[in-house]
């Protein structure tokens, strides 16, 4: 091979090597402004609890008892089992998550016609009126 054909060889080596880089950066780039859009977005929940515009929301609501809520107000039926499952929690977890709710007034139960050891959740007008607060 020719000087000049390795010369041409070693820069085509060279650019591919530096557009796989950037493609792989690229990747990181993206991956970490993704984390760094989750993090503002819970920046501005942060902020929003701290502040008043939610009132004593913040000393009654948890991000997790939130997420009971979103769950129970997306779904027809909720079992307590439902949202153990969905928030990957054991039972009793959820069980003690659902007792602040309902202490609250977030949140009501209802037991199974059929089955006692089945328990409805539902949330309250205090929760939908909640909803309408947080949009």
């Amino acid at each position: 091979m020719t000087e000049h054909k390795a010369s041409i060889c070693f820069k085509v080596l060279t650019l591919t090597c530096i557009y796989v880089r950037y493609l792989h950066t690229m990747k990181r780039t993206r991956a970490k402004q993704i984390e760094a859009l989750i993090e503002n977005f819970h920046g501005i929940r942060r902020k929003l609890l701290s502040d008043n515009c939610l009132g004593d929301l913040r000393s009654t609501i948890t991000h997790t008892q939130w997420r009971v809520l979103v769950l129970v107000a997306g779904r027809k039926e909720t079992a307590l089992k439902d949202i153990a499952m969905a928030l990957d929690i054991t039972s009793s977890a959820a069980t003690q998550l659902v007792d602040g709710l309902v202490q609250g007034g977030y949140m009501t139960r209802a037991v199974h016609d059929e089955d006692r050891r089945v328990t409805w959740l539902s949330i309250t007008p205090k929760a939908t009126q909640l909803f309408g607060v947080m949009q």
